[in-house]
């Protein structure tokens, strides 16, 4: 049986809060963009080009959005329209949240340790694992992908727990590299992905695995 026509995914970290930019641990803290943020992300837009987009989903916090509507927006890239799904969300961290890099190297040293070398061996203190947060995320996507028209493009904004999953799912690595893989992209980060892509999950052919 022939392969599915692909689709083209681009995957973008929501542009930069003043958490992001202080080095705190923002998690599903929601926070609009900082100015910088703002104008960072203007210029990664304009890094884009001319492309149009069916579809930009994003997770439901405000960066995520306005980043979004910054891409969607910009030069009529956009034929669908902009889609906030709340399962694409970053993970609650608990007692971790708002915290920066030193604040907790100082007062969870094992633990933050851990969490960097395997985000899936610790979780934060009242907080969600990686686990959980994989499996709201990737079946999610897996039917935005399932719906996409062969050849089409498909942008996905997400905070940077969530895109370091994503990154690790499509790069064939384990989840245990979450937190490494969740910094910003230099450039525009295409992949190209099949409608039914089993790095995005198990999807059955069937009507009922692409409705919405």
């Amino acid at each position: 049986m022939a392969k599915d026509a692909g689709i083209r995914l681009l995957l973008v970290r929501s542009g930069p809060t003043a958490w992001d930019a202080g080095g705190r641990l923002q998690g599903a803290a929601d926070l609009p963009l900082s100015e910088a943020g703002r104008t960072e992300t203007e210029t990664f837009v304009r890094s884009l080009g001319r492309v149009t987009l069916a579809t930009v989903y994003c997770a439901p916090d405000e960066a995520s959005i306005e980043t979004a509507k910054l891409i969607a927006g910009s030069g009529r890239r956009l034929a669908g329209r902009v889609q906030a799904l709340p399962e694409l969300a970053d993970p609650h961290v608990g007692l971790w949240e708002g915290l920066r890099q030193d604040e907790l190297e100082e007062r969870y040293p094992r633990a933050w340790g851990q969490f960097v070398e395997d985000a899936c061996c610790v979780t934060p203190p009242e907080g969600e694992t990686i686990e959980s947060l994989h499996a709201r995320l990737m079946p999610v996507l897996a039917r935005a992908v399932a719906r996409a028209r062969a050849g089409s493009r498909v942008c996905v904004v997400l905070r940077p727990l969530a895109l370091g999953v994503l990154r690790c799912r499509l790069n064939g690595l384990p989840l245990s590299e979450a937190w490494r893989q969740s910094g910003p992209a230099s450039a525009p980060e295409w992949h190209d992905v099949e409608k039914y892509d089993p790095r995005l999950g198990d999807l059955e052919r069937t009507p009922a695995a692409t409705a919405a």
